[in-house]
């Protein structure tokens, strides 16, 4: 029995591209929709984006739904907790809506 896809997760960088949903999670991942964190900026280290808090600036992306264990993957992906952070944040949708949904953030990347 498969798992129904139920949590969403705000996507800003790798796991927005289709060919790395395949590989990491062996299928695209359902779209919500477009939407925005606020107060949040991109920023990149080496060659990886992540997250942190910036007043006034904002970062665009996805919001992508995963069941549990694409969840567990995700977060052995994005090396949690050492590298990255899971964390619910408030995301703006598209019709201005707010919602909260797990972002992988920098917050221990110096």
């Amino acid at each position: 029995m498969t798992q129904k896809p139920t949590i969403l997760v705000f996507s800003y960088g790798t796991f927005k591209d289709r060919a790395v949903q395949l590989e990491v999670f062996g299928t695209i991942l359902p779209v919500v929709g477009n939407a925005t964190l606020k107060n949040w900026k991109v920023f990149t280290d080496k060659e990886y984006p992540y997250v942190k808090p910036l007043k006034g600036d904002e970062v665009k992306g996805l919001i992508l739904k995963m069941n549990k264990s694409q969840l567990k993957i995700a977060d052995q992906w994005e090396a949690v907790p050492t590298t990255y952070q899971r964390e619910k944040l408030d995301i703006v949708l598209e019709d201005g809506s707010v919602k909260q949904v797990y972002v992988f953030t920098g917050r221990n990347i110096v």
